[in-house]
């Protein structure tokens, strides 16, 4: 089984359930590009969604596997729509949480002006700078209020060093691009 994180999350995002599943699996959560360890190109080009998605294919293989039960979280789950339609024989079941098949939300976007203001978040994090500002405010206290009670002090200490570290939050605004919408 492959883990792939949403947003702000990186691999520890899955630590509860990684020891529940290696028992009958064998378990993997990664980090994707541009969180926490990994590498952070930085051009904007080497986060298209069909690059993370080759990620993933590539991570499959040099983990000597051919294949895997593939689990996507938020935008871990839109990188995981989009492996399991680039690769489909990478992806032997693919289980996908709080994100919805990307073509079905590309058409609810475009034909409901109610959808589009709830995806309001979306949109801003397109604009160079400000989220970075607005969310390193005040010590991370978003994450605080992201986390809210599904966290301890010491858990959200860190999240916050992964995300205090030089380019992290760029990061996400360069991997959010418009091309889950169009």
């Amino acid at each position: 089984m492959l883990f792939v994180h949403g947003f702000p999350d990186f691999w520890f995002g899955w630590r509860k359930q990684l020891p529940v599943f290696a028992k009958t699996h064998w378990v993997v959560a990664i980090d994707m590009r541009g969180y926490n360890d990994s590498s952070k190109p930085a051009w904007q080009s080497s986060y298209t969604i069909e690059t993370l998605a080759k990620d993933i294919h590539d991570f499959v293989h040099a983990l000597g596997r051919d294949s895997c039960i593939l689990v996507g979280h938020d935008w871990g789950g839109f990188v995981s729509w989009q492996t399991a339609t680039a690769y489909p024989e990478l992806v032997d079941k693919l289980i996908i949480l709080n994100a919805p098949h990307p073509g079905a939300f590309s058409r609810k976007l475009r034909s409901s002006i109610r959808q589009f203001i709830k995806s309001w978040y979306i949109f801003v994090f397109q604009i160079p700078y400000l989220p970075e500002m607005t969310i390193m405010n005040d010590d991370l206290e978003f994450l605080r209020e992201l986390f809210e009670e599904t966290v301890c002090e010491e858990e959200l200490e860190g999240y916050k060093y992964a995300w205090s570290r030089k380019g992290e939050l760029s990061i996400y605004y360069k991997q959010h691009t418009l091309s889950i919408i169009a």
